[in-house]
């Protein structure tokens, strides 16, 4: 099972999983600053960037 490491919390995921509702889930801050008021609902349009994504 894959494992998210994020804002000092570590959680696990099924393979496969939509990494951004999996932050969310978790209650991982997507944004900084003021971004959270251009959210663009995972459309990709607010340029939200994922660095890196590893399985365990």
């Amino acid at each position: 099972m894959p494992t998210v490491s994020a804002q000092g919390k570590i959680m696990t995921c099924e393979a496969g999983a939509n990494l951004r509702r999996v932050l969310l889930a978790h209650g991982v801050d997507l944004y900084n600053g003021q971004a959270g008021m251009i959210d663009c609902r995972g459309l990709g349009t607010c340029r939200l960037t994922i660095a890196i994504a590893r399985c365990a």
